[in-house]
């Protein structure tokens, strides 16, 4: 019970398909490697387009009388926030952290040369590309040198 009104089946299903829209759409913009304006304008224009529709759909009781005020209902609720923070964090936690790992100590070769790139330091960049190389060779099996 939160300020004289109980939650139900409603309420709890519009928090988790929020949760769950919110979540693909960031886990969407974690594996994202090139950002530019038409995945910002995706990304962040479905995030904005859901609220918009949830929004639009509970202000209408004559068109959708089981969603009205739901909006304001679920978006007041602390609970909410508390879960949105959990849920999202929780999900999106284990591919952060993959990428960071992967980047790390298995970095592709466009990733050593963007870093390359931001340290400009060519020389380092040439012997880092051989060793990709050669580090590549051997997980094939091969101990050949390239």
């Amino acid at each position: 019970v939160y300020s004289g009104r109980t939650y139900g089946l409603r309420i709890m299903g519009n928090m988790v398909s929020t949760f769950a829209i919110m979540t693909v759409i960031l886990k969407m913009a974690t594996f994202c490697n090139l950002w530019n304006i038409f995945i910002h304008a995706g990304i962040w224009g479905s995030l904005f387009v859901y609220v918009m529709i949830f929004l639009v759909e509970s202000l209408f009781y004559s068109l959708f009388p089981l969603q009205y005020f739901m909006f304001f209902l679920v978006v007041s609720n602390p609970n909410f926030w508390m879960m949105f923070l959990l849920v999202v964090i929780i999900c999106l936690t284990p591919d952060v952290f993959g990428q960071y790992v992967k980047r790390q100590f298995y970095p592709d070769d466009w990733q050593i040369l963007q870093e390359a790139e931001h340290f400009k330091n060519v020389d380092k960049l040439k012997e880092d590309i051989r060793a990709v190389e050669a580090a590549k060779a051997k997980r094939r099996g091969g101990d050949e040198e390239p």
